[in-house]
């Protein structure tokens, strides 16, 4: 006899269960799949970002480095590109605070300081824009950097 206390499984419990396993499962198989691939495709955003960019399409090449830091806001290749852009559309307040972003992600990298000084330059902030000039020189990687900006 069947104890009353344990409920019996039924052959449409089983098939539920089993349907909800298959689930569950796909669930994490997908899950799984789109955390690896998420590296490349924050950096398709950002090389389609570029093309757009290059071609002048501005606006668009702003969303595509959007995509990218919504997937991955610890690379600062998104940040950097979209400042570069910023600056062409002569948003100097919005490249710098891109810019600001990667030289906290990257404190060692010259390029970014040296960005961020140009736009400080046509903010007016030129106090900021020496340190800025003056820590991209002293940590350059770049040897394209250099120290005439600073009347050296």
């Amino acid at each position: 006899m069947q104890d009353p206390g344990i409920p019996v499984l039924r052959t449409s419990h089983l098939t539920l269960l089993k349907f909800f396993t298959r689930i569950v499962l796909s669930i994490l198989c997908f899950c799984s799949f789109d955390i690896a691939i998420s590296q490349n495709t924050v950096k398709e955003y950002v090389q389609a970002g570029i093309e757009k960019a290059k071609l002048g399409n501005y606006q668009s090449a702003i969303l595509d480095f959007n995509k990218g830091i919504a997937l991955d806001s610890t690379q600062a290749e998104p940040y950097f590109n979209r400042g570069l852009v910023k600056s062409e559309m002569k948003d100097w307040v919005g490249a710098i605070a891109d810019f600001t972003k990667v030289t906290a992600l990257k404190p060692y990298y010259a390029e970014p300081y040296y960005n961020r000084a140009i736009a400080k330059d046509n903010i007016k902030d030129y106090m900021g824009a020496v340190y800025d000039y003056t820590k991209a020189i002293t940590d350059r990687k770049s040897t394209r950097l250099n120290s005439s900006h600073l009347g050296i």
